[in-house]
């Protein structure tokens, strides 16, 4: 049974139930939003498993900051789940996520100017001391235009994507764009770690464990990637190149051909989305997407504890569900940096 089942797993998929068994209810959750100030949400965080990164709650004065040390905590749990489990090149391909994130943040400050102490206020650059980039990243910080940060990254796999990335940055002066090509370096790797097991049609061979979770993360990376690439005006042939190949590429390429918005729901639709849009623009099919596949991955991840108990699916389950939890407290955060009504702070989620 053992040699099925490796202790390795085992101990994994225990701490992945212990750890979901931390996870803040909503009830506190929804509580935040009555706080006055975000410092007095990173006080209250403080008697929670947050507390490990939050250890000044005084100097903690914007969402941002705040969402980046959560952030560390994540990376943390990525850490300890994964050093002893047996299926941790799947976990580090999930975890260069959190590499992609502060990467983004990055380029966009640069972007806007921002000065190097501006900059590294805002991050707590937990990931990549884990992986030992941490000095990599501190240079691009100081680098003085995005031409210059990015080429510090030669030689890292986000290097060359983010070089196609700089042509197409100068032409249309939108930050978007790293943000999409540096997602194309982490989903082709998180779908590279999983092909290994299950055979699917055309021969595509992936770990059975984690499958239901990539496909939904592939699917909502490359609808992403069409329907920014369509609002930012790029070629075809430049969407198509941002693609993950996951055994949809058919219908995908139909909403690349696409010539008119209703044209594209329809193919957004055969690729899985329920539900009546009134489909007028893309960004409301963009927004439909992101509410609808991130219900979906929440109910898998909760189900998976009691559907596939103790199986190495929980351990990127309840990882799923921290990443679920640290939006929803950055999104309160946000609220309440901006005075919103507290009504108005948790319709947002």
């Amino acid at each position: 049974m053992l040699s099925k089942h490796p202790i390795e797993d085992i101990y994994a998929e225990a701490k992945a139930y212990a750890l979901k068994g931390t996870l803040l209810d909503r009830t506190f959750i929804e509580s935040l939003a009555s706080a006055r100030s975000v410092k007095e949400i990173a006080e209250k965080l403080t008697s929670t498993p947050y507390s490990k990164v939050i250890r000044r709650p005084e100097e903690v004065d914007s969402a941002r900051k705040l969402e980046s040390l959560l952030r560390a905590a994540l990376a943390l749990d990525y850490y300890r789940l994964g050093k002893w489990f047996r299926h941790s090149n799947m976990l580090t391909a999930y975890f260069r996520k959190l590499l992609g994130w502060d990467l983004k943040m990055v380029l966009r400050a640069v972007h806007q100017g921002k000065s190097f102490e501006e900059i590294m206020d805002l991050l707590y650059l937990k990931a990549e001391e884990i992986l030992g980039r941490r000095e990599l990243l501190v240079k691009i910080l100081a680098s003085s235009t995005i031409d210059e940060g990015i080429a510090l990254l030669k030689g890292d796999p986000f290097y060359e994507p983010l070089r196609r990335a700089l042509k197409i940055y100068k032409e249309k002066g939108d930050p978007t764009i790293f943000d999409l090509y540096i997602d194309k370096v982490v989903y082709s790797e998180i779908a590279g770690s999983v092909m290994k097991e299950k055979k699917l049609r055309k021969g595509i061979s992936v770990n059975r464990h984690f499958w239901e979770f990539v496909e939904l993360d592939l699917l909502r990376y490359n609808l992403t990637c069409i329907l920014r690439g369509k609002i930012l005006g790029l070629q075809q042939s430049e969407i198509n190149e941002l693609l993950v190949d996951f055994g949809k590429m058919e219908t995908l390429k139909k909403v690349i051909e696409a010539r008119n918005v209703e044209e594209v729901w329809r193919y957004v639709k055969r690729l899985g989305l329920k539900g009546t849009l009134n489909a007028n623009t893309i960004e409301s099919i963009l927004q439909k997407l992101e509410e609808e596949t991130r219900s979906k991955e929440l109910s898998l991840a909760r189900s998976s504890f009691y559907r596939k108990v103790m199986t190495p699916s929980v351990v990127l389950a309840y990882l799923k569900l921290k990443e679920r939890e640290i939006e929803h407290i950055s999104k309160v955060a946000l609220g309440v940096e901006l005075g919103l009504p507290r009504e108005e702070i948790l319709s947002s989620f």
